[in-house]
C-alpha cells in the first residue's frame, strides 16, 4: 500500500526536513492518513514521504499516548526517553495529545525522574484520561513528587471530558469538582465493600456536568465530600448510570439524587454479598424519582449469577419502580441479558421468568413501554452445554404474555445464534 502511495506522491520521498512540496491535494492526503490511522509503523513511513503533511500525520501517531509509571524495564525506558526528546524538539506534540493512559505499578520513582514527569505535564489539553493502579492510594499518588504535579496537570487539563480510573484506594468524587467540562466518569476501585441497604449520606459530590457515570466496586464513601461544603445539593445532568450488584447502595443514593436519569443498567455477577428484595425495592424506589426521564433499563446476569434470585429480584425492582407515582411512567426499553454455561443455572432462569412477564405486560403500569429483549450467551465448554442451550432456546415459551401483546416489540437474541 506504502509503494502504491508513493508512486501517487511521485518523487517526493525526500526526508521531512527537506520540505517538498505536496504533488497532491490535502484532502486526498487526510483521506490516505485516516486509511493508516490504526496502523503506527504504515503511519511512521508516510510521514517521512513528504514534510508537508507531517503534522497531519502527528495528529494520528500522538492523539493517544499510554505510559507504565515508574519505567522499569528497558522498553519502557526507551520508550518514554524518545518521547520526552520529541517533545523538547517539537513542544507542539504536548497539544495534539488527546488521549492519556497512565499504568502506575509503584511509587518508587530513580533519581532524575521528576524531569521527565515535568515534561510529560506539559501535555495539557487532554480530553481522556485513564489511570490504573494495583492498590495505591489517591493521596499518596498526589504527594509524589514524581506522579502528583503530573496527575494534577491532567485532571486540571480545561478539554477533559472522559475519566476511567481502576484499583484506586480512599478516592474521593469531590476531586474533580473543578472539572467543569467533566462529562463521564468511570470508577472501577477498591473501596471496601459494604452492604447495599447502607443509609445514604446527607451530603454527595459529583461533577457539575457530569452525564454518564459507571460504578464497579464502589462503596459510598466515595461520594461523601473530603472537606466540609455548603449545604448545597448540586444536581449535575446525569443521564446514563451503570453499576455493579455491589455498587447497588451507591446507585441507589445517586439515583435519589439526581432525578434526571435517562439510562440506567445493572451489572450483576459474582459477590460475596447478596442482596435481598428489599435492597432492590430501595434501589426501585429511588429509581421511582427518575419515573419521568427514565427510559432505557438494562440488567445483564453474568454466569456466577444464581439466576432464580437474580429475577425475583429485577421482579422487585420493577413493581417498586412501577408503584403509582405522580408522574407518567416513562419507561420505552427493558433489556435482560443472560450469560451462562451450565443447564441447572439455565434452568432456574427459566424457571423465573413468569412474574417478569406478567408484570411487564401491564399496559396500564407500564405506558410507555415499547420494547422488551432477552438475550442469551452460552460462555465457557461444559458437559451440559447442550442442554442449557436448549433451555436457552425455549426461553421465549417463557413470556407468554409478552410474545402475544400487539403492543410491544418482545425480542429474544440468541447472541450464540
Amino acid at each position: 500500500m506504502l509503494n502504491a502511495i508513493r508512486a501517487l506522491l511521485g518523487n517526493n520521498t525526500t526526508a521531512p526536513d527537506v520540505a517538498p512540496n505536496i504533488v497532491l491535494p490535502l484532502e486526498i492526503h487526510g483521506l490516505i492518513i485516516d486509511t493508516l490511522a490504526s496502523e503506527n509503523a504504515s503511519l511512521n513511513a508516510y510521514a517521512q514521504t513528504c514534510s508537508g503533511i507531517l503534522a497531519l500525520c502527528r495528529q494520528h501517531i500522538f492523539a493517544q499516548v499510554a505510559f507504565n509509571l515508574p519505567w522499569k524495564s528497558q522498553v519502557d525506558v526507551r520508550r518514554i526517553q524518545r518521547f520526552v526528546k520529541l517533545l523538547m524538539k517539537s513542544p507542539e506534540i504536548a497539544d495534539i495529545v488527546r488521549r492519556v493512559q497512565l499504568n502506575i505499578n509503584e511509587l518508587c520513582f530513580r533519581p532524575g525522574d521528576e524531569k521527565i514527569t515535568k515534561m510529560l505535564a506539559q501535555i495539557a489539553s487532554i480530553e481522556h484520561l485513564g489511570i490504573t493502579t494495583y492498590g495505591l492510594k489517591w493521596g499518596e499518588m498526589l504527594d509524589s513528587p514524581e506522579l502528583g504535579p503530573l496527575i494534577q496537570a491532567f485532571i486540571s487539563s480545561p478539554n477533559l471530558s472522559s475519566l476511567e480510573l481502576r484499583g484506586i484506594e480512599d478516592f474521593k468524587m469531590d476531586h474533580l469538582n473543578h472539572c467543569a467540562r467533566l462529562t463521564k466518569v468511570q470508577l472501577k476501585l477498591r473501596a471496601a465493600v459494604i452492604f447495599p441497604d447502607e443509609e445514604p449520606p446527607s451530603m454527595i459530590s459529583l461533577p457539575p456536568q457530569l452525564s454518564h457515570l459507571t460504578l464497579d466496586h464502589v462503596s459510598s464513601s466515595v461520594l461523601i465530600p473530603a472537606a466540609p461544603v455548603t449545604p448545597i445539593v448540586t444536581r449535575p445532568p446525569l443521564k446514563s448510570l451503570q453499576a455493579t450488584m455491589r455498587a447497588l447502595g451507591v446507585a441507589r443514593i445517586i439515583s435519589a439524587h439526581v432525578q434526571s436519569l435517562e439510562e440506567f443498567t445493572l451489572h450483576w455477577s459474582f459477590s460475596f454479598i447478596n442482596p435481598t428484595q428489599r435492597d432492590f425495592s430501595r434501589l426501585g424506589e429511588a429509581l421511582r424519582l427518575n419515573i419521568s426521564s427514565l427510559k432505557f433499563l438494562k440488567f445483564v446476569l453474568s454466569y456466577n449469577t444464581n439466576h432464580e434470585v437474580a429475577m425475583d429480584n429485577i421482579a422487585a425492582l420493577l413493581l417498586s419502580i412501577s408503584t403509582p407515582a405522580s408522574h407518567t411512567n416513562a419507561i420505552q426499553d427493558i433489556t435482560i441479558t443472560l450469560s451462562t454455561g451450565t443447564a441447572s443455572r439455565a434452568s432456574r432462569f427459566a424457571g423465573a421468568c413468569g412474574q417478569v412477564d406478567i408484570m411487564l405486560s401491564s399496559s396500564v403500569v407500564w405506558p410507555s413501554l415499547k420494547r422488551v429483549a432477552v438475550e442469551t450467551r452460552l460462555i465457557g465448554h461444559y458437559p451440559d452445554r447442550d442442554e442449557a442451550s436448549d433451555t436457552l432456546k425455549d426461553l421465549p415459551n417463557r413470556f407468554p404474555r409478552l410474545s402475544a401483546s400487539r403492543t410491544l416489540n418482545y425480542q429474544f437474541i440468541d447472541a450464540d445464534g
